[in-house]
């Protein structure tokens, strides 16, 4: 006979979904992967990342070499749901000259990247992405995130432009002029001594 067993997590939202009624289970599908790529002039190229729910964090570090890793978490009452969000927010990666961009696409965002029109989706799930990458020292980076992030870096001596909503700001040995905002969170920067 084949033994089977349940992961804690799951016996807990069992016990709960029977426990408390209109508690509903959601299925979660979590996926972690690596991109790599090589800075052929550090000081001209930027590295963008831009999610909508989610935390940003970069290091720079001495070296040609850009290594991000993903980590993705979508969850959604059923599979067709799941389905719809991963086809209205895909992950969009390209690298052009002097850019490599890792955006989270979605139906409101205009050309531009900007944000526009109406943004109610009905769709009950969330798709989150957290970017974490080491980056040559001297490269320029623009980092957004929207929602559940915050955004850090560390050792970034290349121009810089951050925007966060609702997500602090943590952005240690700055060696450029740039940007950051946010509207919900706190901001601590700190520049290379």
């Amino acid at each position: 006979m084949k033994k089977q067993t349940i992961g804690l997590s799951s016996l807990l939202s069992l016990i709960l979904a029977l426990a408390l009624p209109g508690v509903s289970i959601a299925l979660v599908e979590s996926d972690r992967w690596t991109e790599s790529w090589r800075a052929v002039d550090p000081e001209d190229e930027t590295l963008v990342l831009d999610t909508i729910e989610g935390s940003i964090r970069v290091r720079g570090v001495e070296s040609n070499e850009i290594r991000l890793v993903i980590e993705k978490r979508l969850e959604a009452p059923t599979r067709a749901e799941m389905e719809e969000i991963e086809s209205m927010m895909p992950l969009r990666i390209d690298r052009r000259p002097g850019v490599i961009e890792v955006l989270v696409d979605a139906p409101w965002r205009d050309e531009g990247n900007g944000w526009h029109g109406d943004r109610h989706w009905s769709n009950p799930g969330s798709l989150r992405y957290d970017f974490t990458a080491e980056i040559p020292r001297e490269m320029a980076v623009v980092l957004k995130t929207v929602n559940d992030g915050e955004i850090r870096t560390e050792d970034v001596r290349g121009s810089f432009e951050v925007r966060n909503v609702n997500g602090g700001l943590r952005l240690q040995g700055l060696g450029a002029a740039g940007s950051a905002k946010t509207v919900n969170g706190d901001v601590e920067i700190r520049k290379k001594p």
